[in-house]
């Protein structure tokens, strides 16, 4: 999926031409995205998602911007799925996420966004194929994005709730009462 948007160059190395309508792509991608979050006109969502695929094309495998459209079409993809409840964007945007994720650096926004993006991505995957694998993911993911959060973070509860659902469902599955003790 990811290698659908490869060009033929690998080089990190842009022109300033280049470089500015990556930029400009991710940019009006975002508006677009802004734009649906507003009207919910999945419209605009086709135009955000062509925008990042643009942008991949520009800024190939090795750039060190890479995640930035890697981390933007997946979210386009998932609110997508939201929309359309299509498999494949799901299956999609969780592949984009976890191609950008190492590529992030821990207490960059990116970084946070695209755990985020993995952790919701994970736990609808599961909620459709109801694996335990999926269902591990979502977990690990969880407990990482609960560890972003300080003690004094009024969004650290919303996390908690997210993972001790994963657990809950882990028990349900496996009647496994070490994990319901964490």
């Amino acid at each position: 999926m990811a290698e659908q948007a490869e060009a033929t160059s690998s080089s990190s190395t842009l022109t300033d031409d280049q470089y500015d309508e990556a930029c400009d792509l991710i940019g009006e991608g975002v508006n677009w995205i802004a734009r649906f979050r507003e009207t919910k006109d999945a419209s605009l969502l086709e135009k955000a998602i062509a925008n990042f695929r643009d942008s991949l094309r520009i800024w190939t495998k090795g750039h060190p911007d890479r995640p930035i459209p890697l981390t933007n079409l997946s979210n386009g993809l998932w609110h997508r799925f939201e929309v359309e409840g299509k498999m494949e964007d799901l299956e999609e945007a969780l592949a984009y996420a976890e191609e950008a994720f190492p590529l992030h650096h821990p207490g960059e926004l990116g970084y946070y966004a695209t755990l985020q993006l993995l952790r919701s991505t994970m736990s609808a995957r599961f909620d459709y194929t109801n694996k335990m694998e999926d269902l591990r993911k979502t977990l690990e993911y969880s407990r990482a994005f609960h560890q972003l959060h300080t003690h004094d973070d009024p969004n650290r509860s919303a996390t908690l709730v997210v993972t001790s659902n994963c657990l809950l469902a882990s028990f349900k599955r496996k009647g496994d009462l070490e994990e319901l003790e964490e």
